[in-house]
């Protein structure tokens, strides 16, 4: 899955840099296969304070905004990360992708520097909104099938596209 993420973000013209932040060596190694950077990720630390530390690198890098996207989006495609690009240009400096339940956030794309703080977990995605809110940050929607289908639950497992992981 990783490596089907990092693929398309390769492939996106539009993605300059791509760090991947993770405490599994195995993550590590295809990064480095992918030619992506690695950012460890603090044992016990918790998504969102991880997450906190790769806004740092990408400010150190001078980036002007960054894109947090999980690697459980087994249907994602360029098309995905282009709509949230165009989005943040068009409507807003801050984009949001809601899972299909529109419960969890599968995509955030924030203008550095970044003015709310990271909501992971159940009810993300009414969390991230409503911080975006109280910061007085714009926060535009993108909902695209790419980005809504993530893995976490059995069920969700039995929808992959045939032969993706085995599946079939």
């Amino acid at each position: 899955m990783l490596a089907h993420t990092l693929g398309v973000l390769r492939g996106c013209d539009s993605v300059a840099e791509v760090i991947v932040i993770s405490r599994d060596p195995a993550a590590w190694e295809l990064a480095g296969d992918y030619g992506v950077e690695m950012a460890v990720e603090p044992h016990d630390s918790g998504l969102d304070a991880a997450l906190g530390g790769g806004v740092e690198i990408a400010a150190r890098h001078r980036a002007a905004a960054v894109l947090v996207l999980p690697a459980d989006l087994p249907t994602l495609g360029v098309g995905d990360i282009e709509a949230l690009i165009a989005a943040a240009g068009a409507e807003a400096s801050n984009v949001i992708a809601p899972d299909e339940e529109e419960d969890g956030t599968n995509a955030l794309l924030l203008t550095l520097p970044v003015a709310i703080g990271f909501c992971f977990g159940p009810g993300s995605f009414a969390a991230h909104c409503a911080a975006a809110r109280a910061a007085g940050a714009a926060m535009a929607v993108v909902a695209r099938p790419g980005l809504a289908f993530d893995l976490d639950t059995p069920r969700d497992f039995a929808r992959l596209p045939p032969g993706f992981g085995g599946a079939a």
